[in-house]
């Protein structure tokens, strides 16, 4: 077997070639030479990057980069936090409050970069709907009746009673039948 391959005899790459172990470029070193992070520094990593990602301070292809140089770590043990910090921003769209907060937060953040009027009006218009921050709209329906003969109208109208009619008699037979008025 050559100095090249592995047990299976696939081959290897070069020494001095391509990757290390750990992802860095052969014969780069990390920052600092440490000891391996507690789950607690870890957990702390993570909620950092998923407060950054929240906030929009996350910017995918820099921030890692930056993070790994911060902390001594590889930039690909970075994104490999990040990876579980969108994971769990991700988990929290379930909750349609903070669903909420969270889109204003990023149409917010966009506003202020909005560079011309039009987009600007278009996510103002999107921000206030979601806040609840608009005075209530009047929804017009008569329209639909426009054109539309009397007599016709009074079919529409008699169905619909109808319908209700055959409802509430459905009602009161489940009323009824639980023992109840």
């Amino acid at each position: 077997m050559s100095s090249h391959a592995t047990a299976k005899g696939m081959p290897r790459s070069k020494p001095g070639k391509g990757r290390e172990r750990g992802g860095r470029e052969a014969g780069a070193q990390p920052a600092k030479s440490r000891a391996r992070a507690t789950g607690e520094e870890t957990a702390a990593r993570v909620d950092r990057i998923a407060a950054m990602m929240r906030g929009l301070a996350w910017e995918r292809g820099h921030t890692a980069t930056v993070l790994a140089a911060e902390w001594g770590l590889t930039t690909e043990r970075v994104e490999q936090l990040a990876a579980e910090a969108w994971r769990r921003v991700s988990a929290g769209v379930s909750d349609p409050e903070a669903l909420r907060d969270d889109i204003a937060v990023h149409l917010k953040g966009r506003l202020a970069e909005a560079r011309y009027a039009k987009d600007a009006a278009t996510l103002a218009d999107v921000l206030t709907r979601i806040q609840g921050a608009r005075a209530p709209e009047k929804h017009e329906h008569t329209h639909r009746f426009e054109g539309v003969p009397p007599e016709a109208m009074l079919a529409r109208v008699d169905e619909a009673i109808g319908k209700l009619q055959e409802y509430r008699e459905q009602l009161a037979a489940e009323v009824a039948a639980k023992g109840g008025a």
